[in-house]
């Protein structure tokens, strides 16, 4: 899809795939940034005298609660030890500032597991995944030709309909 002056699209897929691995190993999956981000916007916004600042902070509180069972495939899953170690301390962050899950938040974390393994295992062997892009090409009229395949006609080009009499 793109053309490149030094490089082939496999190699620009191939760098790009690098690029998309690497930051997954560094920096773990986006949902648990995402999380982090909406703890540290509740923590700066809960005592705010701002009346809607308050009730965001409780937005973001809700909407961290009703992640939580993510968490636990995140503890169990993540790519790399120190992420896996990361989500922990900040599932008990969450849990500390925002209350212990509660007992179907907890039989929706074992589920959680069960399909971050079954979506593991379908990206590994390639099963039910989107079709692969392709491009088609398609022959295009010569130039001397182009104006007897398609002429736009203007109202004075129509003839008044009449009925018969």
């Amino acid at each position: 899809m793109v053309e490149h002056p030094t490089m082939s699209g496999e190699a620009i897929e191939a760098a790009q795939s690098r690029c998309f691995d690497e930051d997954y190993r560094q920096l773990g999956p986006s949902i648990y940034r995402t999380l982090e981000t909406w703890l540290l916007g509740y923590l700066a916004l809960r005592d705010s005298p701002n009346h809607v600042l308050r009730a965001k902070a409780r937005k973001f509180a809700a909407d961290i609660r009703e992640a939580y069972p993510i968490l636990l495939a995140g503890r169990l899953l993540g790519p790399t030890r120190e992420t896996r170690q990361r989500i922990s301390g900040m599932a008990m962050q969450f849990y500390r500032e925002l209350g212990a899950p509660t007992i179907g938040q907890r039989l929706m974390s074992i589920a959680a597991v069960g399909l971050a393994v079954w979506t593991g295992i379908t990206l590994k062997l390639g099963l039910f995944q989107h079709p692969k892009l392709i491009r088609r090409s398609f022959r295009m009229p010569s130039n001397e030709r182009k104006g007897r395949d398609w002429t736009p006609i203007g109202p004075s080009d129509v003839e008044p309909f009449a009925l018969p009499d």
